[in-house]
């Protein structure tokens, strides 16, 4: 059975004997024969000799695959315009003070009592008047949500 080129020099350094250039040519054409067989390719340049590269193919590789850096990210998104008169008109809807300090779980309260009262599947509710409660709700939930990221 033949010796593999690794075993042969691992046998003549634990022997003692120095090794030559033929060893340490044996021992790079090997190591490259493992990385081919565990990477599944060789790094080869164009002029096919083995592992070496001339400068110049060195420096088309680098051009070639030279570090990209990532792109920029996108521009924040803008400021959504809430317009004062829609959020006074919407506060007026769910019956909150121009003044009030609002949160969320407050205008989710108030849009629960207002639809007890105005949903269009019980006695004297309106379709109308419940889509401009559920719309004054969004407009101020959205409002505040703004402000929450803004901070």
């Amino acid at each position: 059975m033949p010796q593999s080129p690794l075993g042969s020099i691992l046998g003549t350094v634990l022997s003692g004997r120095k090794l030559g250039a033929d060893d340490l040519h044996a021992v790079a054409t090997a190591a490259g024969q493992v990385f081919e067989g565990v990477m599944g390719r060789v790094f080869r340049g164009p002029s096919g000799a083995g592992m070496r590269m001339s400068v110049d193919e060195v420096r088309v590789h680098q051009a070639q695959h030279a570090y990209q850096p990532p792109p920029p990210p996108p521009p924040p998104e803008p400021p959504p315009k809430f317009d004062p008169r829609e959020l006074a008109a919407a506060r007026r809807q769910l019956g909150f003070d121009a003044g009030a300090v609002l949160a969320a779980d407050m205008i989710a309260a108030r849009r629960k009592k207002l639809a007890r009262k105005h949903h269009p599947d019980l006695p004297g509710g309106s379709a109308a008047k419940m889509t401009a409660i559920n719309a004054a709700a969004d407009l101020l939930l959205a409002e505040l949500e703004y402000a929450r990221k803004a901070s």
